[in-house]
């Protein structure tokens, strides 16, 4: 039983230390939003590695959409035509990746 309390302990830090900034139930508004508006490149510039899901939302604002099956897969504009995607398994944690894709 010890082992399980343990357990459930740090998994509960390790998380905390992931997402602190991460909302516990963010409005679906938050994440997506139809009236986004397409982007500068430059602004995707400012995404780095290491950064979590919800801290590249919070830098560029709501998602135009948002998809996937088993992994939240956000899709921004870029003024230039392109997308960007993102693509990982929790907001509070770093996606698993993140890269422009042709229109």
């Amino acid at each position: 039983m010890r082992t399980h309390v343990s357990l459930l302990l740090a998994l509960t830090l390790s998380a905390n230390a992931l997402g602190e900034d991460c909302p516990p139930a963010p409005r679906h508004e938050q994440i997506t939003s139809l009236n986004s508006k397409p982007l500068a490149p430059a602004r995707f510039e400012e995404i780095t590695r290491g950064m979590t899901t919800w801290e590249i939302v919070q830098r560029l604002g709501p998602a135009v959409r948002e998809y996937g099956s088993g992994l939240t897969i956000l899709e921004w504009r870029s003024t230039d035509g392109r997308k960007f995607i993102v693509g990982g398994g929790s907001l509070c944690a770093p996606p698993i990746y993140f890269h422009f894709a042709p229109a």
